[in-house]
């Protein structure tokens, strides 16, 4: 027996059909809206390159630093420091700004505060083929590896933010510096004494001073030519008269310089010289001449005067001693006799030479 559909039934079917034929045809239209998307978005992100500017990171003769790369300050020692210039170059097709607010310095474990820090910023845009650079400061408060994450925040489109690591090691060497000996007017001894090389290769040793706190070796110093550790000793030379300096031993890797205590002397005064004696006048005169000379000493120095009738030879002691000027006057002298005047400088270090004599006679008008 045959079995027929009602009108009902017919129109329900189509209308599933229908509405499958919605489903599908909206699903479709959805599929090439979802693909129309992605590919605009690739064509913007093609153009956003195409015109964005593009970091270049570099040091030395153009040594390129890549995205989370690294640059190594190798052994600086403790209390020194190592500074390097990175150069930032735009190869992209717009101008590069750089966030200078956001431009950070992130310290990694064991790393002190002011280890790694920024001395110069970049500029804050950069034109297109052009460059601008920037220093960065290594200076280790301790010993041990050190390290830092510098993040560079910019416009560039595809590395809007370019990090790379600086790492360090600080080096410190143990050094004592030796008493000074030798003191002369224009020349000293001292030297060293290096017990720990600090994990590092000592190229270079000796000597540095100044008349300022504190010398190092951008001030006057004095290598021994050795390297390693164990003790040494090197003179000071072309030194001023009459001078308070001060002085450190050093010992240098191949990248800084270690320092040990400082120690301070005073050169030797220099001798006194054109020495004057003048006969004082009638009345207040009678038995005085007026004795003078010239110095280059400083008011550190005192000086001791000699003198005798007749002889060009000096007494064995001094006839005024203590003298802050580089003048006196000699009284008790023998009326109308020639004397013969010396002068020494002293300080403490020493005494100086005898001078060339000076020589007058007292008179009266």
């Amino acid at each position: 027996m045959k079995r027929f559909r009602t009108a009902h039934q017919n129109t329900s079917v189509c209308f599933h059909r229908f509405l499958c034929f919605i489903l599908i045809a909206g699903f479709s239209v959805l599929s090439l809206l979802s693909c129309e998307n992605e590919l605009i978005g690739e064509i913007d992100s093609l153009r956003s390159s195409a015109i964005s500017p593009t970091i270049d990171l570099s040091y030395g003769t153009d040594t390129a630093i890549s995205l989370d790369g690294d640059y190594d300050f190798n052994l600086v020692s403790v209390g020194g420091s190592n500074e390097i210039i990175f150069n930032i170059k735009n190869s992209g097709n717009s101008t590069l700004s750089i966030d200078l607010i956001g431009l950070t310095l992130a310290n990694g474990a064991d790393t002190e505060d002011g280890t790694f820090s920024i001395s110069a910023n970049p500029a804050a845009d950069v034109s297109v083929g052009e460059s601008s650079t920037f220093t960065m400061n290594f200076s280790p408060k301790s010993k041990g590896e050190k390290s830092a994450t510098v993040t560079i925040p910019t416009n560039d489109y595809n590395t809007p933010a370019f990090s790379f690591t600086l790492s360090g090691e600080g080096w410190e060497v143990i050094l004592d510096t030796v008493d000074i000996s030798g003191i002369g007017e224009n020349t000293a001894t001292s030297g060293g004494s290096i017990t720990d090389a600090g994990g590092g290769e000592i190229t270079d040793r000796g000597i540095c001073w100044s008349t300022s706190p504190y010398p190092t070796i951008t001030d006057s110093f004095a290598s021994d030519g050795g390297q390693g550790t164990g003790s040494y000793s090197t003179q000071m030379k072309n030194l001023s008269c009459d001078t308070y300096y001060y002085v450190r031993a050093y010992a240098s890797n191949a990248v800084s310089t270690g320092y040990g205590p400082q120690v301070s002397f005073r050169t030797m005064p220099e001798a006194a010289y054109n020495i004057t004696a003048t006969a004082v006048p009638y009345a207040d005169g009678s038995g005085k001449l007026e004795v003078a000379w010239e110095s280059s000493n400083s008011s550190a120095t005192v000086y001791d005067v000699y003198y005798r009738e007749l002889t060009n030879d000096p007494p064995a002691a001094p006839g005024l001693s203590d003298l802050a000027a580089s003048s006196c006057v000699l009284e008790g002298l023998i009326n109308y006799s020639e004397y013969f005047i010396w002068v020494i400088a002293r300080n403490i270090s020493g005494s100086s030479s005898f001078s060339v004599a000076g020589s007058g006679t007292v008179g009266r008008d």
